[in-house]
């Protein structure tokens, strides 16, 4: 009995690490290489936004290439077991199970780019995910952006 609970509890963490589930009509690729790169005659136009007050601090910046790089710090309570979503949505602070679109990221994990996103004010967010509870456990200032 034990070697079952075992195997679908492996299954089940799989599945998670996976990112079964995971919304993803809005297309975001840490690896998108079908961007273009801006021309030389073009100015690289990035938004830099960063606000203060919640436990992990998340800053983000924006290309013309419609990609964003984000960088996060965390406080030392931030469990190492546990991953991190990045959260976006056209509205503000972006929540988990609250119709935002996420992209996981490992635990050790405090700077990424992600790219593709669609034209227009977006809204983002980091939040430490517990896979074994599904949930998450804190979150980050809301960070808004335009793409262009």
């Amino acid at each position: 009995m034990k070697k079952i609970i075992l195997a679908l509890g492996t299954l089940v963490g799989a599945l998670v690490l996976a990112g079964a589930g995971c919304q993803s009509s809005q297309p975001a690729s840490p690896t998108d290489t079908s961007m273009t790169p801006p021309s030389s005659d073009t100015a690289m136009q990035a938004d830099m936004a960063t606000s203060t007050g919640n436990s992990i601090m998340l800053t983000a910046t924006t290309s013309d290439t419609r990609s964003v790089h984000f960088t996060w710090t965390t406080p030392a309570s931030v469990d190492p077991h546990n991953s991190f979503l990045i959260l976006y949505k056209s509205t503000p602070n972006p929540a988990l199970n609250e119709g935002a679109y996420w992209n996981r990221v490992p635990g050790t994990t405090r700077d990424t780019t992600l790219g593709n996103f669609s034209a227009g004010i977006t809204h983002f967010r980091v939040c430490e995910f517990n896979v074994a509870s599904n949930a998450c456990v804190q979150y980050s200032n809301d960070v808004s952006l335009d793409i262009q």
